[in-house]
């Protein structure tokens, strides 16, 4: 079985865990391979992925540049990794290759928000370029939003779900995560801390509410406190924070001034975070 990682870093290796370097070091080859892996779609129309990944090639020369590509992915991957449909189709073998954004989708789909969420390690394909194939770029840029903003949903369900079977700690995580991959969205933080309606509400999970708010920002850590740490009795999370949002995710945004006495430097700890 081969493993090909492309949410965040990426990475191709065996079942044994040894990398593939002659394929990592083919960056048109691998965003083939990246392609066949991400698309919804099992096969592949031959003439399109000449326009994708050889634009500026006549077709026959586009032609004999796909079956080279394919042919070296056969050759180094197995024969049957890549698999046709017809004379015009071709499409990735996944009882050979397992990929994590196949699994993610598969993930999504099918309702499993938190193992979607744990394979979610970044952005599709991040920081990898490829010459000469504009349109591949274009579906990149497309495709890496969408699977985005899927990791956000997925994170925000997950939060829903642990916050329901009472696994509060779990459930600040996925949210803080939401709230990372939405680009602080301020409906998805009104969403989120009135969600997270926990009682009682500890000082340490208002440290965490606050990274998460105030990532690489100055943050209003005052009012946060004047909001979650001085409730009144019996009241929720929820009901504490919804006079307080907009306040909230603008100080986060460094958009209002705030006294110089009730301001801290979050530093980014998201990298830290493992969903349980």
């Amino acid at each position: 079985m081969i493993r090909l990682r492309v949410l965040g870093s990426l990475a191709l290796s065996r079942n044994d865990g040894t990398e593939i370097v002659s394929v990592l070091a083919q960056p048109k080859r691998v965003a083939l391979l990246a392609y066949l892996a991400a698309s919804p779609s099992a096969y592949h129309r031959r003439d399109l992925l000449l326009a994708m990944f050889w634009p500026e090639q006549d077709d026959a020369r586009g032609r004999e540049a796909l079956n080279t590509a394919i042919s070296f992915l056969q050759r180094e991957l197995g024969r049957n990794a890549i698999v046709s449909r017809g004379l015009d189709e071709i499409g990735l073998n996944d009882e050979m290759c397992w990929s994590d954004v196949g699994a993610f989708r598969a993930a999504f789909d099918g309702r499993s928000f938190a193992e979607a969420l744990a394979l979610y390690r970044g952005n599709l394909l991040e920081g990898f370029h490829t010459n000469n194939a504009g349109p591949f770029e274009e579906w990149l840029e497309r495709t890496r939003a969408q699977l985005r903003f899927d990791a956000a949903r997925a994170a925000r369900a997950a939060a829903e779900e642990r916050e329901r079977s009472q696994h509060h700690t779990t459930a600040i995580s996925c949210a803080r995560r939401a709230l990372e991959l939405s680009d602080d969205d301020e409906r998805v933080l009104r969403q989120l801390l009135e969600l997270l309606e926990v009682e009682p509400v500890e000082v340490a999970e208002h440290r965490e509410l606050e990274r998460g708010i105030g990532r690489q920002r100055t943050v209003d850590v005052g009012l946060h406190r004047r909001a979650l740490c001085q409730p009144r009795a019996g009241a929720t999370v929820g009901r504490r924070l919804r006079r307080a949002p907009q306040r909230i995710a603008a100080a986060a945004r460094g958009e209002v001034h705030v006294d110089q006495g009730d301001r801290l430097a979050v530093e980014d700890e998201a990298g830290d975070e493992r969903i349980a």
